[in-house]
Parts: C-alpha cells; sequence; structure tokens
C-alpha cells in the first residue's frame, strides 16, 4: 500500500481557533495602538522634513537648491495629508459583538493594506521632484563637482526608496495573513 503525502497534508483536519470577544477587542486594540504609535512617528518626521527643508530654502544659495528644498518640504507635507487620508486608525465599535469586531478589524486591515500596497505613488512619488532638483542644484552649485558626486546621494537615495518600498510591500503582505485568517474566524460559528 501506498501512501500519497499530498493526500495525507490535505485531508487533515485544520485547526480552528476561536477567540472570545474579550481575546479579539484586546488583539485589536493592540494593533490600533501599534497603527497608531506608527502614525505618530510619520508625522515627527514628516515635519522634521518640512522644518529641515525649510531652513535649507533660506540658507543654502542657488535657485535650483531653494526650488528643490520648498519641493522637498512640500513634498513631505502631500505624504502627512496622504497619511492621514489613507492609514490613519478608525475605531471600532464599542460593545459590539464579535461578527461586528471581525468586520471592523478586516476593513480596516484592508485599508492599511492598500495603503501599504500603493506606498511608492503616495509616500514616495512627492518626494521625487524636490530631490531631484535639490541634488541637481548641490551638484550644479560645486565647482569641479564630478558626476559621482550627484551619482553617490542619487543612488543612496534610490536605495532607501527601493528598501522602504519592499517594506511596505512584505508588511502588506503580512497584512493579507491577518485578513485570511480574520476571514476564516467568520467562516466558524
Amino acid at each position: 500500500m501506498t501512501i500519497d503525502p499530498k493526500s495525507l497534508w490535505r485531508d487533515q483536519a485544520a485547526a480552528v481557533t476561536v477567540l472570545s470577544p474579550v481575546e479579539l477587542e484586546s488583539r485589536f486594540r493592540v494593533q490600533r495602538a501599534a497603527l497608531q504609535r506608527r502614525n505618530r512617528i510619520e508625522y515627527g518626521a514628516g515635519a522634521l522634513v518640512i522644518v529641515v527643508f525649510l531652513a535649507y530654502a533660506a540658507l543654502l544659495p542657488g535657485a535650483l537648491v531653494k526650488a528643490g528644498s520648498l519641493l522637498t518640504a512640500l513634498g513631505a507635507a502631500v505624504v502627512l495629508w496622504q497619511l492621514h487620508r489613507r492609514a490613519s486608525v478608525g475605531r471600532a465599535p464599542e460593545d459590539a459583538p464579535p461578527e461586528a469586531l471581525v468586520a471592523s478589524q478586516m476593513h480596516e486591515l484592508e485599508r492599511q493594506r492598500d495603503a501599504l500596497r500603493s506606498v511608492a505613488l503616495w509616500y514616495l512619488g512627492p518626494f521625487l521632484p524636490g530631490m531631484t532638483l535639490f541634488f541637481v542644484g548641490i551638484h550644479r552649485a560645486t565647482p569641479g563637482a564630478s558626476p559621482l558626486s550627484l551619482a553617490l546621494p542619487v543612488g543612496v537615495v534610490a536605495g532607501l526608496f527601493g528598501l522602504i518600498w519592499g517594506a511596505n510591500l512584505l508588511a502588506a503582505r503580512s497584512l493579507d495573513r491577518q485578513i485570511r485568517d480574520l476571514a476564516s474566524l467568520g467562516d466558524h460559528p
């Protein structure tokens, strides 16, 4: 008699975890707190970028550097607005039955996942025009600057943007798993 490992795996009973309403509410509260903490850090970092690049615009010479600085500060403001619009943390219904808690949390996770998936457009994209002008302006204002002096900072920023994009796509995949887990809770009484 031959045993097919695939059929053994496929036919095994799946373990179903049923969370109590208290456990669901606790889990959601922890997740909301983490998202709120992330957003506070992002708002603080964005405010710092705005202040620094406005100072650059006031203090550094050169029209391109000034324009790049102002566009970078504006880009940071757009990012903060988009963060608020796309990834602010919603509220869970008070004293709701477990089904409503699960539905509310699934909706919140889907919003956060969608924001993470589109981060290249709304989080990284607004910085590109200003950073480009800023680096070109610094390069042109530096006598005898080699092409490497422009390529190096652009490459570092491009690499950093790539890491940010990749990390956000990985986080979106993690949220997909959580969404599937929550959906499976709704499949079982």
